[in-house]
C-alpha cells in the first residue's frame, strides 16, 4: 500500500493525525535535519501498526512535508484500520 503523510516536524509530541480534508498528518518531535524526522516517522508507524521498519519504505519526499510511504507486511484494509484506531484529534 502507498501511504501519503504529511509531516511536522519539531513538534512537542508525536502524534497522528487526519486534517480537515481527510489528509493524513504525523507530527514527530525529531527535526528535519539528516533525515531524522523521516526515522521517526517510519518508527512511529512501525510500533503503530506492529510490523518491522524494513517493511516501511521513504517512496517519495525526502526533503518534502508531503512524504510517500509504501508498506507491504499488512493488507490496504488493516493498515487503515489501525491508522484510524490509532489517530487524534486536533484541539
Amino acid at each position: 500500500m502507498n501511504l501519503q503523510i504529511k509531516i511536522k516536524p519539531n513538534s512537542k509530541v508525536n502524534l497522528l493525525l487526519k486534517d480537515s480534508t481527510g489528509h493524513w498528518v504525523m507530527k514527530v518531535k525529531s527535526p528535519p535535519v539528516d533525515g531524522k524526522a523521516n526515522e521517526e516517522v517510519i518508527r512511529a508507524l512501525s510500533k503503530l501498526l506492529k510490523i518491522p521498519k524494513a517493511t516501511i519504505v521513504l517512496v517519495s519526499g525526502h526533503t518534502h512535508p508531503n512524504k510517500r510511504f509504501q508498506i507491504t507486511a499488512l493488507p490496504q484494509d488493516e493498515i487503515l484500520r489501525l491508522l484510524e484506531e490509532n489517530r487524534h484529534t486536533e484541539k
